[in-house]
């Protein structure tokens, strides 16, 4: 009998805990999603920065992701990494870390423009898990952003779709971005991204969400190098996400482009330890600031173009070219801006040149 009054006590506390985990979680979410608008964001007089005009900060208003995580050889992004003030997250093993993500922004706005301050454009994340002292494995990957120990990421490539998004990201924050095209299959067992530049397929990565949603609102802590310092910057965020963990989340396959190359050159392996669906996520951008001196990191710098390819394919529909309306429309990028605000003029009328580059 006093056994069973022991497990029915032991129960009784479990649930008690368990209510009142879900209770704290819920009111953390709440609160997360109050403050993701309300707090007060350092701001910017606009003004042009390439193609781009506008001012911080920048919101994204909608987006989705589909995200893994791959191991690496630890040595290789170690050799990448521009500044011995960063550190590469060990996995047990021994291996590194390196996030690759696929993401269509849409509704963006900024400060100083009234209405939509860009198109919507895809984008391809490629970034070294890393920490400003060293850590024990794994542990950076698991920790909590307010416990001060979460992992940051080092911006290895950033490619996109649009020329705004690609000069502003390097003449703000020193991303190494460059012009390219994209392709995302959404169905609702897979999600995909395949990746290249005129032809030439750079990656595919291809996810398989499944999960319990939930409510992601830990800020990202995102590390550049920006004339000769590391830059570094928090992003405030909030979506609903689907979280895989294991090697049947997904997979990446490589191709034949300079891109591609480097990558194989980190070892990558070819089945991601985590994967993760993120819908409705909300992110939001201001200046970074410098920690300290860095070695140059320019990346690819690509060709020069005003858009890339921005195609999305759903089941049993034709494929969705979102700059279909622009293809014969001179300087898209710059009527955007100029249509949607009282903004002056660029300051030359030749295309400016790309911001970054003689960094």
């Amino acid at each position: 009998m006093r056994r069973e009054q022991l497990l029915l006590r032991g129960l009784a506390v479990g649930t008690a805990a368990a209510a009142t985990g879900m209770m704290l979680r819920r009111w953390a979410d709440r609160r997360a999603a109050e403050a993701f608008y309300t707090t007060e964001l350092e701001a910017s007089e606009p003004d042009w920065v390439g193609a781009g005009y506008g001012g911080l900060p920048i919101y994204w208003h909608a987006s989705e992701w589909i995200e893994a995580l791959f191991t690496t050889s630890l040595q290789a992004i170690r050799e990448a990494l521009p500044s011995d003030d960063l550190h590469p997250v060990r996995m047990p093993n021994g291996r590194g870390v390196v996030y690759i993500a696929g993401t269509r922004y849409g509704d963006i706005t900024a400060n100083g423009v009234e209405g939509v301050a860009a198109l919507p454009y895809g984008e391809v994340w490629v970034a070294a898990a890393v920490t400003r002292r060293p850590a024990p494995p794994l542990l950076p990957l698991i920790a909590p952003a307010s416990s001060g120990r979460a992992a940051g990421w080092f911006v290895l490539h950033l490619p996109v779709t649009t020329k705004v998004a690609r000069d502003v990201g390097r003449g703000v924050w020193g991303y190494p971005k460059f012009m390219a095209d994209m392709d995302f299959e959404d169905a609702i067992t897979e999600r995909s991204v395949r990746l290249a530049e005129n032809g030439q397929t750079i990656l595919s990565l291809t996810i398989h969400p499944a999960g319990r949603p939930s409510v992601g609102h830990d800020p990202t802590v995102l590390y550049s190098v920006l004339d000769g310092q590391l830059v570094e910057v928090a992003i405030p965020s909030y979506a609903i996400q689907q979280t895989r963990w294991g090697a049947a989340g997904g997979h990446l396959e490589l191709g034949d482009h300079q891109v591609a190359d480097e990558l194989r050159r980190l070892d990558l392996s070819r089945r991601p330890f985590m994967t993760r669906l993120s819908i409705s996520q909300r992110i939001s951008m201001v200046r970074g600031r410098a920690i300290g001196p860095a070695r140059p990191y320019l990346g690819y710098i690509g060709d020069e173009r005003d858009l890339g390819r921005f195609v999305v394919h759903y089941p049993k529909a034709a494929p969705i070219d979102l700059y279909a309306p622009f293809a014969s429309t001179a300087g898209p990028m710059r009527a955007v801006a100029s249509a949607t605000s009282p903004t002056p003029a660029s300051p030359a009328a030749e295309e400016p040149e790309l911001a970054g580059a003689a960094r």
